[in-house]
């Protein structure tokens, strides 16, 4: 995990200065910070030794090259942290059960058709939960589960009206590798974003994910049913040149279908982003690298306190 986080951190702090002593190419790096709060209710998914609430912050980069003159390919690479807090009820550890670190790699091709354009990418999640661990009746758990995700997606983005994008995604994510007891997999996954440019510095975005999967409880055992997330986002970015900053808001709702347990969470984010490189790389495609699903917290949550 140590080496997994360090070449994560060294792709995206190296990028920018790579980029810039090179023309080819152009990116982006992000500074990401907010604060998630999930209301409990006698029905909430989340037990009392679980962390209801969460401090996410987030390294990200990515590296974009225009292999021809219709088709770019890019790398992304993200770290985010998650600081879980709120639990009712002492434990070794922060929490039990909650998202703690996901580590996210992402690479795709997008081909140009005009008006509209189309990207075929893969994504690598790595990611961390915290587990209390070291309890007689359950020898085997560890301070923390951790899981390796691999997955296929295909995004699509068109131009609509004289300043929108409308961008769709569609996906397939798989559990390679578990160390924990229990974790979703055969994941699939959409989303609809929408960017409105207001006026050269203001752009309004709206999008909404639908997150859908089977629990798998032990090697022995079938799938089970699975948990539902759907996530709306507003967001807000400001572009100073140089610089670009944002705001945002996100709610959250996860269905828990074996016990018919519902959640609902609110989210708030704010991101210092710093464009790098070349001017080379259409605004649209670079909203599609930007604004694809980024899917780390996401599985932890349901990997976590919902299984």
């Amino acid at each position: 995990m140590v080496i997994n986080t360090r070449l994560v951190v060294i792709i995206i702090l190296l990028t920018p200065l790579y980029t810039n002593a090179d023309s080819e190419y152009s990116g982006n790096f992000q500074l990401r910070y907010g604060a998630v709060d999930f209301h409990k209710t006698d029905t909430s998914i989340f037990n009392n030794d679980e962390a209801p609430n969460y401090k996410p912050f987030s390294l990200q980069s990515w590296l974009a090259k225009k292999y021809t003159s219709e088709i770019d390919i890019f790398l992304k690479g993200k770290i985010e942290t998650y600081n879980p807090h709120g639990t009712e009820t002492s434990s070794l550890y922060v929490a039990d059960d909650s998202p703690d670190l996901s580590i996210m790699l992402d690479a795709g091709v997008i081909q140009n058709y005009g008006d509209f354009s189309i990207e075929f990418g893969s994504k690598f999640i790595r990611n961390r939960i915290t587990s209390r661990g070291g309890g007689e009746n359950d020898a085997f758990k560890r301070p923390y589960d951790y899981r390796r995700i691999l997955g296929l997606y295909m995004n699509s983005a068109i131009d609509y009206g004289d300043n929108g994008t409308l961008m769709g995604t569609v996906g397939l994510l798989a559990n390679q590798k578990s160390y924990g007891r229990k974790h979703v997999d055969e994941m699939v996954y959409a989303q609809i974003f929408y960017n409105y440019e207001f006026n050269e510095k203001i752009d309004l975005n709206i999008s909404r994910l639908s997150f859908r999967s089977a629990l798998k409880d032990k090697p022995t055992k079938p799938d089970e049913s699975g948990h539902d997330l759907d996530k709306t986002s507003f967001g807000v970015t400001y572009n100073m040149k140089k610089y670009v900053i944002g705001a945002g808001f996100e709610r959250h709702t996860i269905r828990y279908k074996i016990k018919s347990k519902i959640a609902d969470g609110d989210a708030f984010f704010l991101s210092f982003s710093m464009p790098f490189g070349n001017k080379d790389i259409r605004k649209r495609h670079k909203l599609m690298i930007n604004n694809s699903p980024s899917l780390g917290f996401v599985e932890n949550l349901m990997s976590g306190v919902a299984e």
